[in-house]
């Protein structure tokens, strides 16, 4: 939906992808696949964390830092 802000619609994906990427641990996987969706779902958790501070402290835009005027 174009009208949501983008910040939710990365959420969504990567909410999404943490989906897909959990379903596939549940499959019969070789150890290197294994680490390799491990090092993903750390990553896509990493993202999902920041997109939803970011949502929380409602950053719309790249002044709204307040972080970074310290």
């Amino acid at each position: 939906n174009s009208d949501q802000h983008p910040l939710v619609l990365a959420l969504s994906n990567v909410e999404n992808t943490l989906k897909i990427l959990a379903d596939s641990v549940l499959h019969d996987q070789a150890a290197l696949g294994c680490r390799k969706l491990e090092h993903l779902i750390i990553e896509h958790v990493h993202q999902r964390d920041v997109l939803r501070d970011l949502l929380g402290k409602n950053v719309n835009n790249s002044k709204s830092f307040t972080d970074c005027h310290r």
